[in-house]
């Protein structure tokens, strides 16, 4: 099912727990939603500041409502940063042995 077939809900902040470093704030939000009186949630990363109670627009799929756009977006994230981190290394490897 494409995503454009995806039904938009709003969620709830369920927590809200802040990082930061030296250049950047981010936020890990765990949120609630209501399908059929069926509750699910996730949790994603996020530069925008949340509050516990804000409302969080959402879309889920309604075959599977368990699949929200919100926590695929951060799998996908996650897979990324994983690949980046691969690819450095073999750069970092390629450069040191080059060296030699």
């Amino acid at each position: 099912m494409a995503k454009t077939d995806w039904r938009e809900t709003d969620g709830e902040v369920a927590s809200v727990e802040r990082h930061r470093n030296r250049s950047s704030e981010w936020y890990t939000i765990v949120f609630t939603y209501k399908v059929d009186d069926h509750w699910y949630g996730g949790t994603y990363t996020s530069f925008d500041e949340y509050r516990k109670g804000d409302s969080l627009p959402l879309k889920y799929d309604p075959a599977d409502p368990a699949r929200n756009n919100l926590v695929e977006r951060e799998t996908k994230l996650h897979w990324l940063k994983i690949i980046g981190l691969v690819l450095l290394g073999i750069a970092v490897i390629s450069i040191w042995l080059m060296s030699k």
